[in-house]
């Protein structure tokens, strides 16, 4: 139901409820009353309709003003000629404005705003879409050169312990080389020594051997006492030349050819 409807309704309403209001006045007076009413009205009947017209006048129409201002009126609407007493119609300004081809207007304008909302949502679409897989690209390259980086770490420690070990197997090695030198030397020093001492105690041996056996000699043409002490004893001192005349009995050191000399 439009405005104007609801207003002609309540409008006919309440020109009903005053009609029923005068009928129930007539209805409680008595029957004196209503012939002295009646006889009035005959009497007085342009008088009533006059006090009507005044009701009307200033008791409904500012009322339905009022009604009207309350609850129908709004900002740039009008009411055009009434096509009778009882009807009304209030027409919006704005819709006859409004051309079919401004509406179109509007349609294309609104269709192109959500085209462009559209297309404005598939383009941020596509560039978070872009950054998404750039920051991914961004991981999995950040990732790749960490463990390029770990395994590079890896080969480096793995190298210097490869290192450290060489440098230490070969510091045992030289290490070893050295003590098996300087055992090496120690037993040519231990072995020398007892070469050594076993060549000083075979001399001994034979020069004890040399001392304890009697030897003789024959004197011969040219020899004299000194001459044979020193081929037997290697000296020809006063002491060699004692022994000698001791062992053979001579008081001087005269002795013949062919004469047989013991050698102590």
């Amino acid at each position: 139901m439009s405005k104007n409807d609801d207003y002609k309704d309540k409008f006919e309403a309440h020109r009903q409820a005053i009609g029923n209001e005068e009928e129930d006045d007539q209805q409680k007076m008595s029957r004196t009353e209503r012939y002295k009413t009646d006889k009035g009205e005959k009497i007085q009947p342009s008088n009533r309709k006059f006090t009507r017209v005044l009701f009307a006048a200033f008791i409904i129409l500012p009322l339905a003003c009022l009604v009207y201002a309350i609850f129908f009126y709004e900002p740039g609407d009008k009411i055009p000629e009434a096509k009778d007493n009882d009807e009304m119609e209030i027409v919006d300004n704005k819709d006859d404005k409004k051309t079919d081809a401004e509406k179109e207007k509007e349609e294309e304008q609104l269709a192109k705003e959500k085209e462009e909302k559209k297309k404005a949502e598939a383009e941020k679409k596509k560039e978070e879409a872009k950054i998404a897989k750039e920051q991914a690209e961004k991981a999995e390259a950040d990732k790749k050169a960490e463990e390029e980086r770990q395994a590079e770490a890896q080969r480096q420690q793995e190298a210097q312990q490869r290192e450290a070990e060489q440098q230490r197997q070969a510091e045992e090695q030289q290490r070893q080389a050295q003590a098996a030198e300087q055992q090496r030397q120690a037993e040519q020093q231990r072995q020398a020594e007892e070469e050594r001492k076993r060549q000083q105690q075979q001399q001994n041996q034979n020069k004890n051997q040399n001392q304890n056996q009697q030897r003789s000699h024959t004197v011969q043409k040219g020899e004299t006492l000194y001459r044979i002490g020193v081929n037997y004893y290697g000296s020809g001192d006063e002491g060699t030349l004692q022994k000698i005349r001791s062992a053979n009995g001579l008081s001087s050191n005269n002795i013949v050819v062919g004469q047989t000399l013991v050698l102590p």
